[in-house]
């Protein structure tokens, strides 16, 4: 009988799963080739290979998970010593633990802001090896705003000031590749609208790559020593104001400057010493979200009032 030492070594941590039947094996001299020497019991995942660098390789061969006789021995002639060592193969692609992820974030967050969390992406690989990330991006400039921290930190950060008027949807596709396989994570990315612009009187103009809009004014005009109770006319229309983060949209409210005079205007009355003071309209009491301008009483001189609204 040829006694043939079997050992069997786990390279990798994970391939528990490997061991042979029959640890100390006999085959009778003369044997055939094609004798089953002995049956290795194993994981799906682990792959079976005779080292070539071992002593008399060809007198063996595997087929599936059984080690086949390939030569005849003679117990004359042949010593056997077997070794089986298991080796990694990497037939595993990386996995994410969340492949879809949905983050809002306010436009006016800081440059350098971590908005995903490392470990919130970080991929796993069944095979232990090295993952490499990368990222893409829709609309394309999405990757000019965000950004991964490294090749091996696939942390999501703020890359570029945000506006909401620019771009306020990105989705971002995250890669992770140990070298042979692929997965992917999407997250997609909702900026909100930061309270960062004044109300804009209308009718306005934009200024400055639309980020202000400026408005010229109005006029409008009321009969001497009449007191008119209807809100004034005004034109190009009445002054109202509009939220300048459209998406807000918040309460507007219209306030005289100084209290309740709009301006006090001083007249010298037959060319003397003697004043005349004249305060003219205010915004109607208890309706300070309509802008609408009413007199307080009658204009006793004919003169171009300027008014100032906050």
């Amino acid at each position: 009988m040829l006694f043939l030492a079997v050992t069997v070594i786990h390279v990798q941590a994970q391939m528990t799963g490997c061991y042979a039947k029959n640890d100390n094996p006999q085959v009778e001299e003369n044997n055939l080739p094609g004798h089953v020497v002995t049956t290795i019991e194993k994981d799906p995942e682990v792959t079976i290979t005779i080292d070539p660098t071992t002593e008399n390789p060809e007198y063996f061969y595997i087929n599936g998970s059984q080690l086949i006789l390939n030569h005849s021995l003679d117990f004359e002639v042949n010593t056997v010593d077997l070794t089986v060592t298991v080796t990694n193969v990497n037939d595993n692609s990386p996995v994410f633990k969340e492949p879809n992820i949905t983050v809002s974030i306010i436009e006016d967050t800081k440059v350098n802001t971590t908005v995903v969390p490392q470990g919130n992406v970080t991929a796993t690989d069944a095979d232990l090896e090295t993952i490499f990330y990368s990222l893409s991006g829709s609309p394309l400039e999405a990757t000019d705003y965000f950004n991964i921290k490294g090749v091996n930190n696939p942390a999501i950060y703020v890359h570029k000031a945000l506006d909401y008027e620019k771009i306020n949807f990105m989705q971002l596709t995250l890669y992770a590749t140990d070298s042979v396989h692929t997965a992917t994570a999407t997250i997609t990315i909702h900026i909100l609208q930061a309270d960062l612009r004044p109300p804009w009187f209308q009718p306005c103009t934009f200024i400055a790559d639309s980020k202000v809009c400026v408005n010229h004014g109005y006029s409008g005009q009321v009969n001497v020593s009449e007191l008119g109770t209807e809100p004034l006319i005004l034109k190009p229309g009445p002054l109202y104001a509009v939220d300048g983060d459209i998406s807000l949209n918040e309460k507007i409210e219209y306030r005289i400057l100084d209290g309740a005079v709009l301006m006090l205007h001083t007249i010298d009355k037959f060319g003397g010493g003697g004043k005349e003071h004249t305060t003219i309209s205010s915004v109607r009491k208890g309706r300070r979200d309509t802008g609408n301008i009413t007199m307080n009483k009658p204009a006793n001189t004919l003169r171009t009032f300027v008014l100032y609204i906050m």
